[in-house]
């Protein structure tokens, strides 16, 4: 993974000095070997501090092909050489994330073990991940895409790090550095005005899937980094009054209920709570327990009135600026109803919560390859009911947190053809903690258990009253065995749920229904998934991908022929299409799993075996269908790698994630573009079935700055969305 030469840049603040004078570093080191700079160790490069030793080094070796000696470098030189051999393993996808992350990270760096809890040299990777972005933005900006992944990657890391010592804090110290490098990121694209560099921070965050945080933070960031623009404050006096109350607990100044009484009533609950989290972070849910303690103790004495009236002036309010108080039963509903999304609009942490007929109810709750769930907020503590989309991670995965640390103990509704699925799903999660993180994970069989003890099935089709003024429909999604679409009603409001969709015909899925046309013209809001929006993305209708793929096996002239798949949804389409064919075709892993619990039809020529992949003779099948899917794990990792087999030919069959192996091989080896999820011109097709209904799109990864239709609003985390009832 080579930086391009850079041929000169204009000057943008710290960050194009920055490469200037890695470029002059570079060349001084090739004049004379023995001059190396002196190394500010490690930087995000500020006006402060601009020498980078991350570009320093990554330069050096793309212009000259120069390989270190590493034992002869000097020791922060060989830091950063280790920091750049990580990198490039996160880039191929041969950076294996287990318990013993941080200390394989250590021993690349040549540091001591001596401090295990010690972190700091995960904030130097990120550091280093960071410049490299910076690089590309400047030089390569059609390469920024890849090290974005690249940074997202590495920040990753530092949460499953967190995971494997047990550290609360530390999730909360990587957001605090993301607020910091999405500033600095930020400023060197503008110099005229401190709300342009907040606002364009805010863009990168939502775009790394962060919820930004308040503005506080940023001010403090900008000045953290010397950065110097218009309008910028001087200083920011929340952000102090937060860190005072801090210290003047920790000396016993000040108890902790005078400490948030203070600030409740000094900035208000919303805002300190916000600056609490990346500040004080261990105290951040005290902090609400403590302000709805005080307001509920409120209501039972005085009364729903005085109690209303005391969490406003407090600001004990939700997204959508309302106090974070039930209606009583006997109290008529008058509130519109509202969207909010914990999830955000991007792909991998998928959640939304629509307040509704004076109840809370969640859809989805998932989590992204390293854990992640959507932040926790206080509507979650007024949830109702929550409803499942389908069994697919990045939907279900934040479960086993809602019912274990969060403390949820309400049901949960799913289509009855999914419980089998989303059970495997997350047996299958608390499996591959366990591998990750031995006697240190989190989750255990018997939470998977507690969950399905508050499952409720749903009838495709049927009207559901999930509480007393609320009604929920599923319909057919046309993406996965058991996926749904949903029709939330109540107090005269009808909101509209895709889910994960697809109109074309896939021979393993029942095809997408939709309500009747009178129903669909009288939905005041929809919530529409966009993975492929705004895209033009080379899907295949499904029979041309079957014939291709069928095409592409049947010419490799070596067997057995290796298909990595995603184990719900794409392996049971490859099944479907190798099925009744003259290949003898065995499915491995969880995708065995997943298709044997969905009672799947396979041909003659199908086996789903149970026998582990490194027994299976290398004549046995034609065709080897296997999860992982992009080769990171699982049976197909282990099909590909195996010296007997080696080289296997290898079909892949759909999106690649980055930071896998399959992602570092897409230009190799042959892929068919499957698809379950709709292209742009299907997506538009979907959104005109709804004429009257205001439209917000997510699970999106596409460009946020796209010109978007009048009625289409890309939503913002912490914000909340009235739905206007027609």
């Amino acid at each position: 993974m080579n930086l391009p030469v850079n041929t000169g840049h204009s000057s943008l603040m710290g960050a194009s000095r920055l490469i200037i004078n890695v470029e002059t570093a570079v060349a001084s080191f090739l004049k004379n070997p023995k001059i190396i700079v002196e190394l500010n160790y490690p930087t995000i490069a500020t006006q402060r501090e601009k020498f980078s030793p991350v570009l320093f080094l990554s330069r050096l070796i793309a212009v000259t092909g120069y390989t270190p000696d590493v034992e002869e470098l000097p020791l922060k030189l060989k830091r950063t050489y280790g920091i750049l051999r990580i990198i490039e393993e996160l880039h191929s996808g041969a950076f294996e994330i287990s318990r013993n992350s941080l200390r394989y990270i250590k021993q690349r760096m040549g540091i001591s073990d001596s401090a295990p809890r010690d972190t700091k040299p995960l904030f130097d990777l990120f550091y280093g991940a960071l410049q490299l972005l910076v690089h590309a933005e400047l030089v390569e900006p059609e390469t920024a895409d890849d090290f974005h992944d690249l940074f997202i990657i590495t920040c990753g890391i530092g949460l499953v790090v967190a995971e494997s010592i047990n550290s609360r804090t530390l999730p909360f110290h990587i957001d605090h550095f993301k607020a910091h490098a999405a500033v600095f990121l930020a400023a060197r694209n503008t110099v005229d005005s401190w709300l342009e560099v907040r606002d364009q921070s805010i863009s990168y965050l939502e775009k790394w899937g962060d919820e930004p945080p308040p503005e506080s933070v940023l001010i403090h960031a900008a000045h953290n980094l010397f950065i110097q623009v218009k309008g910028l404050p001087n200083t920011d006096q929340v952000y102090e009054l937060i860190k005072a109350a801090r210290k003047e607990v920790s000396n016993k100044q000040l108890d902790f209920d005078s400490a948030f009484t203070m600030l409740n009533n000094t900035l208000g609950w919303r805002q300190s709570s916000a600056l609490i989290r990346l500040l004080w972070d261990t105290e951040y849910r005290q902090h609400y327990t403590f302000t709805r303690d005080t307001v509920a103790n409120r209501l039972n004495i005085e009364g729903y009135k005085s109690a209303l009236e005391y969490a406003q002036k407090i600001q004990f309010v939700g997204d959508d600026g309302q106090p974070l108080i039930k209606s009583p039963p006997n109290i008529p509903i008058e509130e519109v109803a509202t969207l909010s999304f914990p999830g955000g609009a991007g792909i991998g942490k998928t959640s939304i919560i629509c307040k509704i007929a004076g109840s809370y109810i969640m859809i989805d709750y998932g989590r992204d390859s390293f854990g992640r769930t959507p932040h926790w907020r206080p509507e979650m503590d007024l949830l109702d009911a929550v409803l499942i989309t389908h069994a697919h991670q990045d939907h279900i995965g934040g479960l086993l947190d809602l019912y274990g640390r969060q403390g949820y103990k309400g049901r949960w509704y799913a289509p009855a053809e999914s419980e089998a699925l989303i059970r495997l799903s997350l047996l299958d999660s608390v499996a591959l903690d366990k591998a990750k993180f031995k006697d240190k994970a989190r989750h255990k069989e018997e939470d998977v258990t507690f969950i399905f003890e508050h499952f409720n099935p749903l009838k495709m089709g049927a009207l559901t009253s999930i509480t007393e003024r609320i009604s929920v429909t599923a319909f057919p999604a046309g993406h996965v065995i058991g996926s749904c679409q949903y029709l939330l009603e109540g107090n005269g409001t009808s909101i509209f749920f895709s889910g994960d969709f697809n109109l074309a015909s896939c021979r393993s899925v029942p095809p997408l229904v939709l309500p009747s046309k009178d129903v669909l013209e009288r939905i005041d809001a929809l919530v529409v998934e966009g993975t492929y929006a705004f895209r033009e993305e080379a899907i295949m209708e499904a029979e041309e991908a079957i014939s291709d793929l069928l095409r592409v096996i049947r010419e490799q002239v070596k067997r057995p022929v290796l298909v990595p798949v995603l184990s719900l949804g794409r392996a049971q389409e490859v099944i479907a299409a190798l099925s009744e064919t003259e290949l003898k075709v065995g499915v491995f892993g969880l995708a065995k799993r997943m298709t044997k619990a969905m009672d799947f039809h396979l041909g003659s020529n199908v086996t789903l075996e149970e026998r582990l992949p490194q027994n299976v003779g290398s004549g046995d099948y034609d065709v080897l269908i296997a999860s992982s899917g992009c080769l990171q794990g699982g049976p197909s990792k282990v099909f590909y790698e195996r010296q007997d087999l080696h080289p296997i030919p290898t079909v892949l069959t759909g999106y690649l994630f980055p930071g896998t192996p399959a992602r570092s091989l897409a230009d190799q080896l042959p892929r068919i573009r499957f698809s379950a999820h709709a292209g742009h011109n299907h997506w538009t097709e979907y959104l005109a079935k709804f004429p009257n209904a205001s439209h917000f799109l997510i699970h999106y990864p596409g460009n946020r700055n796209v010109l978007l239709p009048v009625n289409l609003t890309i939503p913002k985390l912490g914000r909340a969305y009235l739905v206007d009832a027609k």
